[in-house]
């Protein structure tokens, strides 16, 4: 049925049923609408995708792009859910889904690059800068950066009050197996880790944390890093007793005068004076314990993400040997180093067997597939939960009775 043409329209003149684009840009109403509904898609996919219905997720996200073309979180979160399916590679190989790929990478590196050039040459900065201010920036930055840590974690605590029960659950509901299981995954993991650090070349020993703090490592534990930086807290004198503090107003002291004897007249540089050695020794063990004690609370909720992120719905081998490959390398983004992420791979099968196992046989008995995967997620968060959970201790463990 042909379409009704309004009289005063040229017949010669190609109408806007017929297919071609109007020839005017969309209104702002138009563009706010798209804006809107990618919006909503995107909460849809990353939904779907916590679900682990990757499909409907990734069809979700390129649906958004389609609507908004520059749209970063779409092109995020797409690539996350390809990357936790075990379909990244197989879309990077099809010529049909390779340039969108490749689109969707330029989308995150442009919204990124600005972010990546400051990061880059703050820590090129750091590496390689000389000079007062340079050195009082190196001094003060593990101190905000351990302050920065503990606020994440209380804030993170404080969101999860209301699941205070799983943290009794993780830790003293799964039985003395589990936490068997951890120890012997954390010995296996030592004895990797030693052996390829005998033998690994020197850029395998190398993290980004090593240009910012002098040395790899989680930057989670940044607050136990800094109490072993400074003085030897069993044996100091009272004149570095005001350490802490004097670097960690390094850059005030170094605006305002160079002078080294400047900070001693301040309130606070009269307040670590005055502090005896057996007064600050006990201040040290107090936040020691209390960090620990914060580690503790966080690390079922953290464990619990990371096995929905790296675990749930790798139930081939394939996909868990993808995943496993991802949670070791996705650890290099914390400051630990190369070799470090290598090694952690084998931690992470270890946890990806765990889940599938108890995935596995809650399906044959119950052919629920969500409900089985979920029990074995929640299997394998308690290993990996008890797992991190016991190297921590161990961690303050050796820090409080081998001080300095």
């Amino acid at each position: 049925m042909p379409f009704s043409r309004d009289s005063t329209t040229d017949d010669n003149e190609p109408s806007e049923q017929e297919g071609n684009a109007p020839d005017h840009p969309p209104t702002s109403n138009a563009l706010r609408s798209n804006q809107a509904q990618a919006n909503l898609l995107c909460h849809r996919g990353w939904y779907l995708t916590q679900a682990g219905q990757y499909e409907q997720a990734i069809a979700s996200f390129e649906q958004a792009l389609e609507l908004q073309p520059d749209c970063y979180y779409a092109a995020l979160y797409k690539v996350v859910s390809l990357a936790m399916s075990g379909q990244f590679l197989k879309y990077c190989t099809r010529s049909n889904t390779r340039a969108k790929l490749a689109k969707d990478w330029l989308i995150i590196l442009n919204f990124l690059k600005y972010r990546l050039f400051f990061l880059i040459g703050f820590i090129g900065v750091l590496a390689y800068g000389k000079g007062t201010w340079i050195e009082s920036i190196k001094d003060a930055l593990p101190i905000a950066l351990s302050v920065g840590i503990i606020v994440l974690i209380a804030v993170d605590l404080w969101k999860n009050r209301s699941r205070i029960h799983f943290i009794w659950q993780t830790y003293f509901g799964c039985g003395i197996l589990t936490y068997l299981r951890a120890i012997g995954i954390i010995v296996v993991t030592l004895q990797l880790y030693t052996f390829a650090d005998h033998h690994a070349l020197p850029f395998m020993r190398w993290g980004w944390a090593d240009a910012v703090f002098g040395q790899p490592g989680n930057i989670i534990f940044q607050p136990f890093n800094l109490v072993e930086a400074y003085p030897e807290w069993g044996s100091h004198s009272l004149a570095n007793s005001a350490d802490i503090i004097r670097h960690s107003v390094a850059l005030i002291h170094v605006a305002v005068s160079p002078s080294p004897a400047l900070l001693e007249h301040t309130f606070l540089g009269t307040i670590a004076t005055g502090l005896n050695s057996n007064t600050l020794k006990i201040l040290t063990v107090v936040f020691v314990i209390a960090f620990w004690l914060l580690l503790l609370l966080g690390i079922p909720f953290w464990a619990m993400l990371e096995e929905r992120i790296f675990r749930k719905g790798a139930n081939t081998w394939r996909k868990i040997g993808i995943r496993s490959v991802q949670f070791g390398m996705v650890h290099l983004l914390v400051g630990i180093p190369l070799l470090g992420g290598f090694v952690l791979i084998v931690p992470g099968f270890l946890f990806a067997c765990r889940y599938k196992y108890v995935r596995d046989r809650h399906w044959h008995k119950t052919k629920d597939s969500i409900r089985a995967e979920e029990m074995g997620v929640l299997a394998s968060t308690a290993d990996h939960a008890s797992y991190n959970a016991i190297l921590v201790t161990l961690l303050v463990g050796t820090l409080l009775l081998f001080p300095g």
